[in-house]
């Protein structure tokens, strides 16, 4: 699957994320709290979005309904689903199309000074090497993979529903 292909419509998306409404989701695109593939799809045609962008929804809807602001966390989530995708294009990491052959990640931000993302495998996360800093932690790597397989089930893609 290529992760940047638009394939999903916002229906798609809604259907896939409970709790979460299709006028929350506009509201994300026109705010640019969402970053998305800026092409008109012509009159009387839907947009269709990427799972890419999918990503970036589930990752700030699963922040903010945690508490974070959508100011925190639409660069967190997008720096998630690029890191997210950019390992799925390589088999690094699982995807329910093929068997495990990577890593779990976590991301650990920081909001101050400057909003800082840093990646660190489930395996080697020790709460010690962090330091001083205080960082929040965000499991994105599991949002990710229940999100593959809800969106895909929800568009009809999984391989059996073809």
């Amino acid at each position: 699957m290529d992760p940047f292909k638009p394939q999903f419509t916002v229906k798609n998306l809604s259907d896939s994320m409970p709790g979460l409404n299709e006028n929350l989701m506009q509201n994300w695109f026109v705010r640019k709290v969402i970053t998305i593939q800026d092409k008109s799809p012509g009159r009387g045609r839907k947009r269709l979005y990427s799972f890419h962008e999918a990503l970036q929804v589930e990752f700030v809807h699963q922040m903010t309904s945690q508490g974070e602001t959508t100011k925190v966390a639409s660069p967190v989530a997008l720096q998630c689903a690029d890191f997210y995708c950019h390992e799925l294009l390589n088999k690094q990491v699982y995807s329910p199309e093929e068997p495990y052959v990577g890593q779990d990640y976590v991301v650990l931000y920081q909001v101050a000074p400057k909003i800082r993302c840093r990646f660190i495998m489930k395996n080697d996360f020790n709460i010690l090497d962090i330091g001083s800093i205080h960082y929040r932690i965000f499991d994105f790597h599991y949002c990710a993979w229940r999100l593959y397989e809800t969106i895909m089930d929800v568009a009809g893609q999984l391989p059996w529903q073809k």
